[in-house]
């Protein structure tokens, strides 16, 4: 075969490539004109106020962390998107056109989940406290023991990085999910079209409940989950009975006791179903 018809074979997959390419800055240009001539206007007004290193310092922690967790979520985003790939033996990771777009999709995914899970100032701050002197932990509450700083900068850091570990569990399922059952169905969708109805088992994903990602996403979950009921302990601190603000008698020796039960039950969830063992688990979740 003559290697120059091969070549030009080739063109316009690759012009087809660059266009996408271009089509995906342009749109993300766009959404992001807004935000663009702000940081425009900030740095203009800051360098008329001669503090250009103060606005770059807290510019720099302002977006540090939240750039790390947009990295982190779209790497394990994109694993996500790989398995399911591989899941559903499917050869679309040789598509150029098809993996830029996916990888863009995801970033945006994964800038999402950190914007709205975490706070980055409450991170800034849970490192800045780590320096605190040994006179800042002399007080402590008489229930957990625990010093003022923790619940001024260790617990909101805490609760937001559990956020954001469950919703991208939840993330990296559903990208998982999508991806395989998508590409396993990718030869039925004209067949779906014509017969114009709906099946709901054509969302069931064959073979997916022995998936050692899904079952590792699931873990996650519960895992989180019993976070939240551990972290939900210090919340009773801020009771309002009425009479009183603050861990009562029925907080103590009722409601504590059956949060560490809860958070138990999610522990032992998270075991069964990694050993697969999903029914056991489940029947767990809704006792």
């Amino acid at each position: 075969m003559n290697p120059y018809s091969l070549e030009a074979a080739q063109r316009p997959r690759g012009s087809r490539a660059g266009r996408a390419t271009i089509i995906i800055l342009l749109l993300l240009l766009l959404f992001g004109a807004r935000s663009i001539a702000t940081y425009a206007v900030e740095y203009q007004w800051w360098v008329e106020m001669g503090q250009l290193d103060t606005w770059l310092s807290v510019l720099g922690y302002g977006l540090a962390p939240l750039a790390a967790a947009t990295l982190l979520a779209f790497a394990a985003l994109w694993i996500a998107h790989g398995r399911g790939l591989r899941f559903s033996h499917s050869g679309s990771s040789r598509n150029a056109i098809y993996g830029r777009v996916a990888g863009a999709l995801l970033l945006v995914i994964a800038f999402a989940i950190s914007a709205a899970s975490l706070d980055t100032w409450t991170i800034v701050r849970f490192l800045g406290a780590r320096g605190l002197p040994a006179a800042a932990t002399t007080w402590r509450d008489a229930v957990f023991g625990q010093p003022l700083a923790f619940y001024l900068f260790d617990l909101p850091f805490y609760s937001s990085l559990r956020s954001y570990l469950l919703a991208l569990a939840v993330a990296c399922a559903v990208v998982y999910w999508l991806t395989a059952r998508g590409w396993q169905l990718r030869h039925r969708i004209p067949e779906i079209a014509q017969s114009g109805q709906f099946d709901p088992t054509l969302l069931r994903l064959e073979g997916g409940l022995e998936s050692r990602f899904l079952r590792g996403a699931a873990v996650m979950v519960l895992l989180a989950l019993a976070l939240r009921f551990f972290l939900g302990r210090y919340e009773m601190l801020s009771n309002d009975h009425g009479f009183m603000v603050g861990v009562d008698y029925v907080d103590r020796n009722i409601r504590l006791p059956l949060q560490w039960l809860v958070i138990a039950a999610c522990l032992a969830a998270a075991a069964l179903v990694w050993m697969g063992r999903w029914l056991v688990a489940a029947s767990m979740a809704v006792a």
